[in-house]
């Protein structure tokens, strides 16, 4: 009998559980806020705002994340089929795995953080102009001040398309180490 109550008392699949519901609601305040902040930055300059409502600022964001997304896998589709290098080459040389790799080259919604951006640079043999320009896509840059995008930046201006070799260098200054797949 207490056994069938336990069996009862589930709730049904379609519905969200309270930490799914939680999760919603915090998102939820977060566009709030932003969108508060908006509205005030607007208001203190004089000028209207250019959206009216939280949903229209939104879908704008949602076109906009969209939109970088796709610019982004388009550009590395590119430039994957411009050099004619097969994609076990990119993935083994830029030491990703093949589920990462096929996310990169097929999910509009992935967003990669930054080393697996980089590994995609070195992967590919991109210069440093392409690299930069890929690394802006996605949202990242190599700074002139932090050590691993220096050892990183004099990796790929000296064409030296090896994650193993640049670990053992980062290793030797202490520094993070790309991840080994």
């Amino acid at each position: 009998r207490a056994r069938h109550r336990r069996v009862a008392r589930r709730t049904h699949p379609a519905r969200k559980s309270y930490a799914a519901w939680q999760a919603g609601n915090r998102q939820l305040n977060r566009e709030m806020l932003e969108f508060q902040r908006m509205q005030e930055y607007y208001a203190k300059k004089n000028q209207p705002a250019p959206y009216k409502s939280l949903g229209a600022f939104r879908r704008e964001a949602r076109k906009t994340v969209d939109k970088q997304s796709a610019i982004m896998r388009q550009w590395k589709n590119r430039n994957g089929d411009e050099k004619e290098y097969k994609d076990p080459e990119v993935y083994k040389r830029a030491n990703l795995s093949k589920q990462t790799f096929s996310k990169i080259r097929c999910d509009n919604k992935y967003q990669p953080n930054k080393d697996t951006a980089i590994q995609m640079c070195i992967g590919l043999k991109l210069n440093i102009d392409d690299t930069l320009d890929l690394l802006a896509k996605a949202g990242y840059t190599l700074s002139n001040s932090i050590k691993r995008d220096l050892v990183v930046r004099y990796f790929i201006e000296n064409e030296i398309y090896n994650v193993d070799e640049m670990n053992l260098v980062l290793d030797e200054f202490k520094l993070k180490l790309f991840p080994i797949n």
